[in-house]
């Protein structure tokens, strides 16, 4: 799974992977992930371009 964000704009595509790594270090994606037993998708960090 991925986010698609307009490569020119850069300062929304920021913005979402510093949310995401916000909420995943703080338990909070964890905890979403656990209540709707998705824990075996679970990512340890946001990564731009991850999927390549």
């Amino acid at each position: 799974f991925g986010i698609a964000v307009d490569k020119k704009n850069t300062q929304l595509r920021d913005a979402l992977k510093e949310a995401l790594d916000a909420i995943i270090k703080d338990g909070t994606y964890k905890a979403a992930l656990d209540k709707w037993g998705a824990a075996d998708g679970a990512i340890p960090a946001a990564k731009i371009n991850g999927g390549s």
